[in-house]
């Protein structure tokens, strides 16, 4: 008997307190928007491919990172290298529809390959590209590490750039 009057009392008092929440309009708009924060703050991942034959050119003076939306733009900046075989073709990139994300290090004498790791929108409005830098050994020669990565253009927004560590 006593577990069923507690069992009213807790129905009446949740009822009670809900009831009181919905009597205000501030109430739906302070939903509203925490919805919106939540749905804000939600990383969406954003696909890619990483754009094989492209080497940083000799004459740069500042070294390609972050988005690139223009054919003239990249080509000042990189250039092509074509091999031998059947995947020797540089990835093709159509900047009517695409961009590139771009990132580069300074010229090493260490074999280093830099990896992506992620590419998310931030709930912003922008994307963060999140990449990794792998050196290896020492080389008799230098190099200069890039990755190039390519994004369709329904993906806008400022691209935030972070090295994993």
């Amino acid at each position: 008997m006593r577990m069923k009057k507690a069992m009213i009392l807790a129905v009446a008092a949740s009822a009670a307190m809900l009831s009181a929440c919905h009597t205000s309009g501030k109430v739906d708009n302070f939903t509203i928007n925490v919805d919106a924060v939540s749905s804000a703050t939600t990383a969406v991942d954003v696909p890619y491919k990483v754009a094989n034959g492209y080497f940083v050119r000799n004459d740069v003076k500042k070294l390609p990172n972050g988005k690139i939306s223009k054919q003239k733009d990249f080509e000042a900046s990189f250039g092509m290298a074509a091999v031998m075989g059947n995947d020797g073709r540089p990835t093709e990139i159509d900047f009517n529809n695409q961009y590139v994300i771009a990132v580069s290090k300074p010229v090493t004498d260490r074999l280093t390959e830099l990896e992506p790791v992620s590419l998310k929108g931030d709930g912003d409005g922008g994307l963060v590209f999140v990449y990794r830098t792998k050196a290896g050994q020492q080389l008799s020669y230098s190099m200069q590490p890039s990755l190039v990565v390519v994004v369709d253009k329904k993906y806008r927004g400022m691209v935030s750039i972070r090295e994993e560590k």
